[in-house]
């Protein structure tokens, strides 16, 4: 399973041409399955919000917006202030970075650490502090905890956040005033150590240069986290550095100048973390300039310094760029109303492509100095491969931070003792097809992280009975398991197939990951029973019923008209008393049922003067035949009755007068093969039985 991450761009602008001011936020996802080119992503407008700088946004693991601040207050996820919201003081627009990051231990917790304004050389100074904010609260939300806190004074306008060797702590890096020291804060579970590390190297950065800029300008950390790269605007100056993720201590820096001319403002780096992207927002508007750091040394750096010179006016210029999680490098181009894009940014600057639109402000404001720092919540992700029972399935934890260690289940609980492992990457082997839950869990210094994802294991389940066509009306076989591969011992390739001739046919089934499941079923053909039954009255009050049925009956139930009933193929019943019964059986097999009612008299019972009315009965024999069979009348009384013969249609075949008791000789050998009704109606009522000819 792989998750695509939403995130959420949120940028600053100027004033639009009406001058009224408003913010846009980007959303967009990863570069799986987008094409940048041709699908470009669509800002939208956040109402109310202006700023020229010092932005920041965070959302989820699933690109949800959580919460963002313009650098003066904190908005949730609707574009409203959150109550507790106190501003900052420094108006946003005055410092180059803020900095957003979630507290290492929890999940709804964290920081906002804001720089001090530069105007602080020339007003009461407002310090470098931090914020808090927990999205759990105001209903999901989000409120601010802590508003404000100082952590210390006189700092520069440049800040980021890189994570600790153990991949859960963070270190949050800036830079003093008017001195070469940058402090590395340890953010961890309890919150921010205030007892910091220093790393004195690199030039100063203060004095008076223009417009504050020795102290504003943008710091960045690469994406392998070994290296971070800032630029001081008044000295004219690029610096990188090595950053030891352990000690959190800056050492080996290069010093880059300029050149009188330039004043760069933003760097960024590649993603391979190889070349060093940067920009000059005052002078030299109309280039972006690159280093390559492959050779990380001062000689083999500054010969590779080059640019390109970017299409659109001087006004149009680019003054910020920030790495994508598309591996593009986004390009804010001051006043234009658009955004661009550095593509192929891991190649010398003049192999790379420059989209000079991706993206067009709804709105039509425009861009300004700014692009925000985006944080990106640690995500516990699983690579599975699907597979066969009995294949080794290959397992692999992806993480965007450096566990400690990991604990996999794999939901087989039938493996015993292999259903579990700690490495990073591992195989396991299932035994029986099927779907199981597979659960990884890493641990991080003082948190964890757990991800669960359902691995199906094949062959597919296939089983098709055996089944039987009735009367030739022919069967539907279906294979299951949609949206698989299916071939037919028929040659057809669909799930189901219909079949009109009895036979054994066969399918094999192929699902995704290749693996393939056969069965068998055979296909028969049968008759449906038909009801048919004789009785012997001779040991009367005890009748013996008979079953005649034709075809291949699988059960039977009897119901003999007084409230008795039974299950037996040919049981014998005992009445109470003379009467006339309606008897019924009911036969079923494969194909159905089929159901005979006729009627029965008794009056074989003793009145109380002694007398009886004598016995009542008619069996046809042989049943089934060839068309030629004898009907037998018997009876205590001497009567005449009438013999009928009627098709399965009910049309009239022949009849006879006849005596009862008596025997009728009948001869069918004329008509079609198939179910005949015998009729035999006297002055006490009807009785009726089936008869079969066959061929």
């Amino acid at each position: 399973m792989r998750i695509a991450f939403l995130l959420i761009y949120l940028f600053s602008f100027v004033l639009s041409a009406t001058g009224q001011g408003e913010n846009n936020i980007w959303v967009f996802g990863d570069s799986c399955g987008l094409d940048f080119n041709t699908i470009p992503p669509t800002p939208f407008v956040v109402p109310g919000l202006s700023s020229v700088e010092g932005v920041a946004s965070v959302s989820d693991e699933y690109g949800k917006l959580l919460f963002y601040t313009d650098g003066y207050e904190i908005w949730n996820q609707n574009f409203s202030i959150m109550p507790s919201s106190v501003p900052i003081g420094t108006n946003g627009g005055e410092i180059s970075q803020v900095n957003i990051t979630r507290q290492p231990g929890s999940k709804t917790a964290f920081f906002i650490f804001f720089p001090e304004d530069y105007s602080f050389k020339f007003t009461n100074p407002k310090g470098f502090r931090y914020s808090t904010v927990n999205t759990s609260l105001a209903g999901n939300l989000g409120d601010v905890v802590i508003n404000n806190q100082f952590l210390f004074k006189t700092s520069t306008q440049k800040v980021i956040s890189v994570p600790f060797q153990n991949g859960a702590e963070r270190w949050i890096v800036t830079h003093d005033y008017d001195t070469n020291l940058f402090r590395s804060y340890k953010l961890h579970c309890g919150g921010i150590d205030t007892n910091f590390i220093t790393s004195c190297v690199g030039s100063i950065h203060g004095g008076s240069g223009q417009g504050g800029g020795e102290v504003q300008g943008y710091m960045k950390v690469s994406p392998n986290n070994k290296l971070i790269a800032l630029a001081v605007p008044s000295l004219h100056l690029i610096e990188i550095f090595q950053f030891d993720q352990q000690t959190g201590i800056l050492s080996n820096s290069l010093s880059l100048p300029q050149g009188a001319n330039r004043f760069p403002y933003c760097v960024e780096f590649s993603p391979n973390s190889k070349m060093l992207f940067f920009v000059d927002n005052i002078v030299t508007k109309g280039r972006i300039f690159q280093y390559d750091l492959s050779n990380y040394n001062m000689t083999a750096v500054s010969a590779t310094f080059d640019s390109i010179t970017v299409p659109g006016q001087i006004l149009n210029s680019p003054v910020n760029l920030q790495l994508g999680p598309d591996e593009l490098i986004y390009v804010v181009r001051r006043i234009a109303p658009f955004i661009s894009a550095i593509a192929s940014p891991d190649s010398q600057i003049q192999k790379v492509i420059f989209i000079d639109t991706i993206a067009i402000w709804s709105n039509g404001s425009a861009g300004t100095y700014d692009l925000p720092h985006l944080h990106f919540i640690p995500d516990l992700q699983m690579g599975l491969q699907m597979g066969c029972n009995n294949d080794s399935i290959c397992f692999m934890a992806i993480s965007n931070c450096l566990p400690d260690s990991f604990i996999w289940n794999f939901g087989d609980p039938a493996s015993g003792t292999f259903d579990t492992s700690s490495n990073d990457t591992t195989w396991h082997i299932y035994q029986n097809p099927g779907q199981y839950v597979v659960t990884l869990i890493s641990y991080r210094s003082c948190e964890s992280d757990t991800s669960v994802d359902t691995i199906t294991i094949g062959p597919p389940i296939l089983a098709i009975p055996d089944t039987v066509m009735c009367d030739a009306i022919g069967v539907t076989l279906d294979a299951g398991n949609p949206g698989m591969e299916y071939l037919w011992s028929t040659g057809d390739t669909t799930q189901s197939i219909f079949i009109g001739n009895p036979g054994n046919y066969s399918v094999s089934v192929t699902d995704s990951n290749g693996c393939i499941a056969f069965d068998t079923a055979l296909v028969s053909l049968d008759i449906p029973a038909s009801a048919n039954y004789g009785f012997d009255t001779s040991g009367c009050p005890s009748v013996q019923f008979s079953d005649s049925s034709s075809g291949n009956p699988l059960a039977w139930k009897w119901y003999f008209g007084d409230g008795d009933s039974s299950n037996v193929q040919s049981p014998a019943h005992t009445y109470a008393g003379n009467g006339k019964y309606p008897v019924m059986l009911i036969v079923s097999d494969d194909c159905g049922n089929d159901t005979l009612t006729d009627t029965l008299y008794v009056d074989c019972i003793e009145n109380r003067d002694g007398s009886h009315t004598g016995e009542f009965s008619m069996h046809v024999f042989p049943n089934p035949n060839s068309g030629e069979f004898t009907v037998e009348i018997g009876s205590g009384n001497q009567e005449i009755g009438n013999l009928s013969v009627h098709n399965v249609l009910g049309q009239l075949i022949t009849e006879y007068p006849v005596q009862i008791p008596g025997i009728q000789k009948i001869n069918l050998g004329s008509h079609a093969s198939g179910v005949y009704a015998i009729t035999l109606l006297t002055e006490r009522g009807r009785m009726r039985v089936k008869v079969v000819k066959g061929q």
